[in-house]
């Protein structure tokens, strides 16, 4: 089940549809070649926004300034959410591709189009706060809420070219820490990845470009499971932080 603010979206989609109306009648005739010229003229302003604010960003960490654009649009998110994540005492780590780059090359792997988060499961009132927080500080476009069995299993923050994905993990026979969201990639038929219940209670710190953060105790093993056993070499040319400072 996914949840999103309906009202947003009601409102976004009647004026699409009503400027989509207004151009059809004033172009009848060259609509499409129109149609074309504003796609490339919103994706062109899309861009140098993004690039305008991964500027910013990297006039505030210096030590950045020869990241990668997501790169560095990335880890100024990711350093959001951990902050916001300590003031409230929230338990957070990183999964996905964004483990894996971190330990496997001590920054994000490829050109990332997403951030992979993990937390442990909370009270509702927090997770909304967390939300709103988090929606405050970073600006999404867009924010979805995907529940199961009437609790939290997943956030998505929408930015220009990037998702920052939250996963949210609850714990199962008190024995292992699951989520719906967590499965191999490897396989058609979705089969989850559990984490025992000590690898989430006693993280570790790793090192991403100059930042720390919390992963999985046994991240080896989860990376394993969800990448196969050739996780530590890329699948092609990657940008290593490690090579930077070598």
């Amino acid at each position: 089940m996914i949840v999103i603010d309906k009202k947003k979206n009601h409102i976004a989609k009647n004026l699409k549809i009503l400027i989509k109306n207004f151009l059809k009648t004033i172009f009848s005739k060259k609509y499409s070649v129109v149609k074309k010229i504003i796609v490339i003229t919103l994706e062109k302003i899309k861009f140098y926004r993004f690039f305008f604010k991964c500027l910013m960003i990297k006039l505030q960490y210096p030590i950045y300034w020869r990241l990668p654009l997501k790169h560095i649009f990335g880890l100024k998110l990711l350093i959001n959410f951990t902050k916001i994540c300590e003031k409230k005492k929230i338990i957070s780590f990183l999964t996905g591709g964004t483990l894996l780059g971190a330990v496997r090359q001590q920054s994000f792997a490829g050109r990332p189009s997403d951030i992979d988060i993990g937390i442990l499961e909370n009270k509702k009132i927090i997770l909304d706060n967390l939300i709103l927080n988090f929606k405050k500080s970073t600006r999404p476009f867009k924010v979805k809420k995907f529940k199961y069995k009437n609790k939290y299993v997943k956030l998505q923050f929408y930015y220009e070219f990037m998702i920052f994905d939250i996963n949210i993990f609850s714990l199962r026979n008190k024995k292992f820490w699951f989520n719906i969201y967590e499965y191999k990639k490897s396989v058609k038929k979705k089969e989850l990845i559990f984490f025992r219940i000590n690898d989430l209670k006693k993280l570790k710190k790793i090192k991403v470009y100059n930042e720390s953060f919390f992963i999985p105790y046994n991240s080896t093993r989860y990376l394993y499971k969800k990448f196969g056993n050739r996780w530590k070499i890329p699948d092609k040319k990657q940008y290593f932080w490690k090579k930077v400072n070598s």
